[in-house]
């Protein structure tokens, strides 16, 4: 007996409707009599033949896994895909160019600064300093006639050296205010959520993201309309954790708040994604794959925690 006959024949043995069967699962009535009649073309795509055909079997107290299993060749097939996450170089790398420069940036000032300094230290002397000493030594050999002085060497070399010593000690309390100015106080990094990888060529297509320095993941969903939605845990691509319900939702289930804090992987599935508004942490999701036109969509997040 194929499988629709054999959940026909229970429902009436149990005295039990379609319409309640309908109100149980909130799978809409043209979905449950294509299922007992086998007729596959009806539903709304091969993913939710064995969802519904799950619903309604636990309506009636029958083992749907073991149903499934039994009526394997009815149902038609669909393609696991496994897909490859490229990593992509995060911002904290992409900036390091960017501070090597602005810490280079002071030392450049000061050099500058050292240099103007050197600079007026040398035009002070050579303008100011230099032809007062002339003059002094002329007026001084006016008035004692033809006597000839010679210009005292030694002062002149103890004013050069002197000279050199406030030019070395400004360097010195240049570069030292430099190095202060080097030291920078440590950033906290902010929650961060980035596209890694579209793939629309898949059986389902698939949005992968990644959120960083976060301390949890947490999920939003506003429905507006009706959806088939699971969320799965994985690890090595097997499904380790369940969060939530794996059946239909309407927008009687709205808001839909989910933790999977649980995770680092986490896959969604959703049934209808043009009636679903996602949030993560609190940041609105835009759907890179226009949800009008592909309708069954899965996102796959890559949760980094942060350190503290």
């Amino acid at each position: 007996m194929e499988i629709g006959k054999r959940l026909q024949e229970e429902r009436l043995n149990q005295g039990i409707s379609l319409e309640e069967v309908k109100s149980e699962t909130k799978i809409q009535t043209r979905y449950l009599t294509a299922i007992e009649e086998n007729d596959w073309s009806k539903m709304p795509g091969n993913f939710y033949v064995r969802a519904f055909i799950r619903e309604y079997a636990e309506v009636l107290g029958i083992d749907s896994t073991s149903l499934l299993e039994e009526h394997k060749n009815e149902l038609p097939q669909t393609d696991d895909v496994s897909y490859e996450y490229v990593s992509t170089p995060s911002r904290k790398d992409s900036r390091s160019g960017n501070n090597a420069f602005f810490s280079f940036l002071p030392k450049l000032l000061v050099f500058v600064l050292v240099i103007g300094i050197i600079f007026g230290i040398w035009y002070s002397y050579v303008n100011y300093i230099h032809p007062a000493l002339t003059k002094d030594e002329d007026s001084t050999g006016s008035e004692e006639g033809s006597e000839i002085i010679a210009p005292d060497t030694e002062e002149e070399k103890s004013t050069d050296e002197s000279a050199d010593k406030d030019t070395t000690d400004g360097d010195e309390s240049s570069d030292q205010s430099g190095d202060g100015n080097e030291e920078q106080p440590e950033k906290t990094e902010q929650p961060s959520l980035s596209v890694e990888e579209v793939d629309e060529d898949a059986a389902t297509p698939l949005t992968t993201v990644r959120l960083t320095e976060a301390e949890n993941l947490e999920l939003e969903f506003e429905i507006d309309g009706e959806t088939y939605l699971w969320v799965h845990g994985l690890e090595d691509g097997q499904v380790v954790e369940k969060y939530g319900d794996e059946r239909v939702y309407t927008s009687d289930d709205s808001p839909l708040t989910i933790d999977a804090s649980g995770s680092n992987l986490v896959e969604l599935n959703i049934g209808k994604a043009s009636v679903v508004n996602l949030s993560i942490n609190g940041v609105e999701f835009d759907y890179p794959i226009d949800a009008n036109e592909e309708v069954h969509q899965k996102i796959h997040i890559l949760w980094e925690p942060s350190a503290s």
